[in-house]
């Protein structure tokens, strides 16, 4: 046997006895970030829910809840709707962005909806939603 292929081969068991996986397309390891190992984690960061997914009022189907997000201010697609150029030259664009953001809030709880999202960290002095857990 040639000394390069006894490399090899001892290359291969070693990552075999390392804890290294092939999934999701990469070699995973014990240091692996979980979103390159994980296809659930993976495509939740590659298509996350859109803010509008977070409201719950009964058993409102999405469509309804959808509609009921754009009439606050709300984007189409389920986002924060994106601010106009008169709108970003009226105010500094950041405070243009968080008066929006929290009409749509503030809408949203208005018309009965509660938010389920995440309300950790720096999150609840931000959310007005989170305020009423």
């Amino acid at each position: 046997m040639s000394k390069s292929a006894l490399n090899i081969i001892i290359l291969l068991v070693l990552t075999l006895s390392s804890g290294c996986v092939i999934k999701n397309g990469h070699i995973c390891g014990p240091q692996t970030p979980t979103a390159n190992c994980d296809s659930e984690v993976n495509r939740r960061l590659l298509h996350p829910e859109p803010p509008s997914d977070y409201w719950i009022k009964g058993d409102k189907v999405t469509e309804i809840r959808r509609q009921d997000w754009i009439d606050c201010g709300g984007d189409i697609d389920g986002s924060y709707r994106s601010l106009t150029d008169d709108e970003v030259s009226r105010k500094d664009s950041s405070q243009a962005w968080r008066s929006n953001f929290y009409k749509v809030q503030n809408c949203m709880i208005e018309k009965g909806y509660r938010y389920m999202g995440a309300c950790k960290g720096e999150i609840p002095s931000q959310y007005p939603a989170c305020l009423l857990r």
